[in-house]
């Protein structure tokens, strides 16, 4: 038994050999976008998804942080990058899919506007914009309203005056349990 015990252990040291594990090359990804002005703009918080493609395993998946920037280690080997969910910039939507190969040396890719996929984006239609916040035309629908804010201590009520101060209709405002409403119209002109 004891002669046995040493030749167990060469050969299994050889096959350690024979076979050894691929050590972890480290992937540096930087997501940035040129814009019109020719001004770099990070790309933050985009989904990536790495696939090895020459053996089968699971899909890694990772997010660029507010520099548009990952890291990650991976075995040695050949793999795709590929991004799930365009992004919108500028008009255009962007999205990649590259094939890269990790080897001993450390890799780093660029995803940029030159190694995108692009496609226009449609212009958003009249009836799917949300409305427009005008606020003179909020005044003008309201402005004959009138006005109640419930509060712990006592209610106010008043008509809407415009940024000016200036009066559309005879204030009416009071509080109870104070004169005249005074707090509540301050800060009705403050809020216009």
């Amino acid at each position: 038994m004891r002669r046995l015990l040493p030749a167990i252990c060469s050969l299994i040291l050889i096959a350690a050999a024979a076979h050894p594990q691929a050590a972890d090359v480290a992937l540096k990804i930087h997501a940035v976008l040129v814009d019109k002005d020719l001004n770099q703009k990070p790309v933050p918080h985009l989904a990536l998804a790495l696939q090895r493609t020459d053996a089968p395993g699971p899909a890694v998946s990772l997010k660029t942080s507010f520099e548009g920037r990952a890291e990650i280690s991976l075995p040695a080997g050949k793999y795709k990058l590929s991004t799930p969910d365009p992004i919108e910039f500028q008009g255009q939507r962007y999205q990649w899919e590259l094939e890269f190969t990790l080897a001993a040396a450390d890799v780093s890719l660029e995803l940029s506007n030159d190694n995108a996929k692009t496609t226009p984006v449609a212009p958003a239609t009249a009836a799917s914009a949300p409305p427009a916040d005008d606020l003179s035309a909020q005044f003008k629908h309201l402005r004959n309203s009138v006005a109640t804010v419930p509060s712990e201590f006592a209610q106010g009520t008043g008509f809407l005056v415009d940024g000016g101060g200036g009066e559309r209709h005879p204030r009416q405002a009071h509080r109870r349990g104070t004169r005249g409403g005074d707090l509540f119209e301050r800060g009705l002109r403050e809020n216009l």
